[in-house]
């Protein structure tokens, strides 16, 4: 799915972060953040537990899978295939931006070329989307402009994106040169064959119909500018936003049924996932904060939802936890990354585990290189110390075999992999 990558990373100042499993019954609704002021009761109800993250980290091994061509860039957005084990990637040269796929099975790369990037309007800085349909579609979003490949043919069609309602709120703190744009920040796409669109500074989500191959505007209130989107396998879009009544902070999450219903929940709202346990669906969303909140739906009183009761858990030295958005496992946890490796969370329980990446030798960017025709005495200074750096991952997806795939902090020309038998 997308995961947008939209996407910046907020950290907290304080060496926690905040994730929130919500799961939502028909209608779909959605918790974020347990420190926010509660939904009305006209919401779905929500049972809400609170955990805290495993502070020991178990050691977990990976390995540089995947070397980028020369000259491309570390991938702006990752996706795994429904299909086939594996790896969707977006990377961008000086000449070329392109669409690869690292087939698992047959360690293959296959490379699709978008094109220049000034030719179709697909420049891009920190953000773009990437998204894969169950039928061999795949799309890309930068700027303004929406691409879809067909696998099967190889053949691709540019698709230029309608401006959406514009966000008043959300432009009042931008600099005026930026008033007005509208950019692509995360894409989904759904079983059925639509593509929701996320754009900056907008009140609305824009629908792409594949078959009808027509836009519809999904309208939001006008306080919530879209972030991030995300299909549960139901059809139930997950819309995480920033709420501009509150100034932006990212509390709001939006859900939209089949038949155009939205309702809205309380809960933080960087990002947001696809999630299910058992026969109950819904969404994981992650943000900055100082709690983690798991959120389960409760039973209906007639048509009169109670009120989700949310009961925040402040982490004890707990990991930072990234605004990259939330894996499924094969087996039904979920998988977020952190600033030392992922933490891998049990919804229907509440428990967790974390995990570590190796640490790397680096040099001190403080430290000057030593002169190796003088000695120490000669400087009057040490040499430079070896410090360790702990590698991190940037961008994580989960494909169908459970294997993690991730940009990582210490290279920018490879995919790493973590087999899913590191996790058990």
């Amino acid at each position: 799915m997308h995961r947008p990558m939209r996407r910046f990373l907020v950290v907290a100042s304080l060496a926690v972060a905040c994730l929130v499993l919500v799961i939502v019954a028909n209608p779909g609704e959605r918790s974020r953040h347990g420190l926010e002021p509660r939904p009305p009761a006209s919401q779905v109800a929500n049972h809400a537990r609170s955990t805290t993250l495993a502070t020991a980290a178990a050691p977990i091994a990976a390995n540089a899978a995947i070397t980028l061509p020369l000259g491309y860039e570390q991938p702006m957005a990752l996706a795994t295939d429904p299909s086939e084990p594996g790896v969707w990637f977006l990377s961008a040269s000086m000449t070329d931006v392109s669409v690869f796929f690292w087939n698992a099975v047959s360690a293959n790369l296959t490379h699709y070329s978008l094109g220049a990037p000034s030719t179709h309007g697909l420049e891009f800085g920190t953000e773009a989307s990437l998204a894969v349909g169950p039928s061999g579609t795949v799309w890309v979003g930068a700027n303004s402009t929406l691409a879809r490949l067909d696998v099967a043919t190889g053949s691709i069609t540019y698709l230029a994106v309608p401006t959406p309602p514009d966000n008043s709120n959300a432009e009042a703190p931008r600099p005026p040169p930026l008033q007005g744009s509208h950019l692509i920040q995360a894409l989904a796409a759904s079983d059925s064959g639509d593509v929701a669109i996320a754009m900056s500074a907008s009140s609305a989500v824009l629908v792409y119909s594949d078959s009808a191959q027509t836009f519809s505007t999904i309208s939001l209130n006008d306080d919530a500018e879209p972030l991030d989107v995300a299909y549960a396998p139901d059809g139930v879009l997950g819309v995480a936003t920033a709420n501009w009544a509150q100034g932006g902070q990212t509390n709001l999450l939006q859900f939209v049924q089949a038949d155009g219903t939205i309702s809205t929940a309380t809960a933080d709202s960087l990002t947001v996932s696809p999630f299910s346990s058992g026969t109950e669906q819904g969404f994981a969303s992650t943000g900055g904060g100082a709690t983690v909140d798991l959120t389960i739906p409760a039973a209906e009183s007639g048509n009169s939802p109670t009120t989700p009761t949310v009961s925040p858990t402040t982490l004890p030295g707990g990991p930072i936890v990234f605004t990259d958005p939330i894996s499924e496992l094969p087996d039904g946890k979920m998988l977020a990354a952190t600033n030392t490796g992922f933490a891998v969370i049990d919804g229907p329980t509440g428990s967790s585990a974390q995990y570590q990446l190796p640490s790397i030798s680096c040099l001190n960017a403080s430290s000057a290189e030593p002169d190796p025709s003088a000695s120490s005495a000669e400087t009057g200074a040490p040499a430079p110390e070896p410090d360790t750096c702990q590698e991190h991952p940037i961008r994580s997806v989960t494909d169908l075999d459970g294997n993690v795939w991730f940009t990582s902090s210490v290279s920018s020309n490879s995919i790493s992999e973590v087999q899913a038998s590191e996790f058990n």
